[in-house]
Parts: structure tokens; sequence; C-alpha cells
């Protein structure tokens, strides 16, 4: 049986890996929210890296001395109304909005219209693609999981999976990475 402490899924080793594009860099990313005038949507299923990839965009656009107000929306987790109207009433460049599609219709619309008419950028994540143009699609792919799930286990001396293992498990997961790390941590804590 492995320690929590030592499992190479355990949140705080998972959180060390950052979204990758397959075909962009962070410039050429950059770029286009820009000529997009930092109004945009990371689009994809669940567990397919826009929550990481909109805290990676907020460390880039701070480099660049464009500022940001990230606020987090979840099935579990919704922020009141005037916590977000206190988020809003901070000076920023643009709102970073993680779980967009949980706010009703009316309430999206409503918070969609007051970010537009200050003129900030809105940059939101979305499993859905019709809240704001599409900026990046998140499309998780088995190899994508496979090379997260080697770059974890490279702490340990034996790699206990092998790729065709590790897809079905991707399959079987519905292409949700995070779910299929999770399964990783709890065949890891069992002692495989």
């Amino acid at each position: 049986m492995i320690l929590a402490k030592d499992n190479p899924f355990r949140v705080s080793q998972v959180k060390q890996i950052r979204y990758q594009h397959e075909s962009q860099s962070w410039d050429q990313l950059l770029q286009r929210l820009e000529d997009m005038k930092y109004y945009g949507a990371i689009v994809g299923p669940c567990g397919s890296g826009k929550t990481t990839l909109l805290e990676d965009l907020q460390i880039h656009l701070h480099e660049i001395h464009v500022s940001t107000q990230y606020i987090f929306v979840s099935m579990d987790v919704r922020p009141s109304r005037s916590e977000i109207q206190n988020t809003l009433s901070q000076p920023a460049d643009v709102v970073l909005l993680d779980g967009a599609d949980h706010f009703s219709r009316r309430t999206w619309q409503n918070l969609k219209n007051r970010i537009m008419k200050v003129g900030r950028g809105l940059v939101v994540t979305s499993h859905k693609p019709d809240l704001l143009p599409t900026w990046v699609r998140c499309q998780p792919s088995p190899q994508r999981f496979i090379e997260i799930t080697e770059q974890l286990l490279r702490s340990i001396d034996q790699h206990p999976f092998d790729s065709i293992f590790l897809e079905h498990l991707f399959f079987q997961h519905k292409g949700n990475i995070r779910d299929a790390l999770r399964a990783l941590y709890d065949i890891m804590a069992s002692g495989i």
C-alpha cells in the first residue's frame, strides 16, 4: 500500500501539470485572445483542462500587465450576487469566469452585459460553445492522458500501467482526465 504523501496521483502532484495546447504556443494563444478583444470562451467537456487553462491564462495576462478578476462558479459553489458585484467593482482589464454555464440564462446575460458595458474583457469556461465566441476548445485525448500519467509516474521506479490499460481507463471515464487520474490515485492507494 502506498501512503497518500507518496502517491504520484495526489492532488498536489496533479496540480503541477499545466494545460498544453497541441498546436499553439502561449504567444499565439495570447495574440488570438487580443485579436478577439479579450472576449471569448474556453469550451470543453468535464475534466478536459478548462480550469487549468484559465488559471494559466491569468498568470500569462499578469505577465503582460493585463489585470484580471477571477470568479469561480460550479454546481457546489455559487457566489452570491453581492460577492459578484464586489468582484466586479474591483478594477480589472479582464474578468475570468470559470463555470459560466452554471448561471441561469438571465443571470448570465445580465452579467455579460454589465461587463461589456464598462469595456472589460471577458473569458469564460463552458461546456457548451454558445456563451461567447470560442477562444480555445479543450479536447481530451487518450494520448494526452497517457502523457500526463507518465509525467506523474516519473517519481516512482516502476511504471505499473501500460498504455492499453490507460487508454481503457480514459474511455471508461468518458474522456474526463480529472476523474481518470482520481481512479489512478485509488489504484495506487490500494497497492495494485
